[in-house]
């Protein structure tokens, strides 16, 4: 039997730019409140057993927007994903306990986005999109490890991406 293992990677929703705050306690904007209802709607079915969220005041924004949706989740505030380089956070990924199948990083770019960049195979059907375009706020990349027995093997390249969520492409009623 072989074991998929999935990364999930967001970013946070939108923030206000407010020059007079420091960068950490800037909050969601409006728009960025109605981009995590809509990722929580994306999230809803999924089963992701842990999740790791940067201690900036945004995140942990979009991350009570979405947390809903993933009731079971154990959650983790995590330094490193403020600032920190894509390297820092595979040594997490490579330090998870193995009972844990999907997990979810909600950060910044351009962190977030390299490490999409790095875990993904280059003939991913969406990596050229995501190389090219970039990341949005409130965007999610799944990346998934077939065969990946435990995390410690994981490697650059490795992975395929699954699925992208974009918010601004994601229509729902009564948001």
């Amino acid at each position: 039997m072989s074991i998929v293992r999935s990364i999930y990677l967001m970013r946070h929703a939108e923030s206000k730019n407010n020059q007079f705050i420091h960068d950490r306690q800037r909050s969601l904007t409006t728009k960025g409140l109605v981009e995590s209802t809509k990722a929580k709607i994306f999230l809803k079915n999924r089963q992701i057993d842990k999740v790791f969220v940067s201690n900036a005041l945004r995140t942990q924004q979009t991350f009570n927007q979405i947390s809903s949706a993933i009731p079971k989740t154990i959650c983790k505030i995590c330094d490193k994903l403020y600032q920190d380089s894509e390297d820092s956070l595979i040594e997490i990924i490579s330090n998870q306990d193995n009972k844990f199948l999907s997990i979810l990083f909600l950060g910044h770019n351009p962190t977030i986005y390299n490490l999409a960049l790095k875990l993904s195979k280059f003939e991913s059907s969406y990596y050229d999109h995501l190389f090219k375009v970039g990341m949005s706020t409130s965007q999610i990349i799944v990346i998934s490890f077939k065969s990946l027995y435990e995390w410690s093997f994981i490697e650059n390249n490795s992975g395929d991406i699954t699925d992208i969520f974009i918010p601004d492409q994601f229509h729902v009623s009564n948001i």
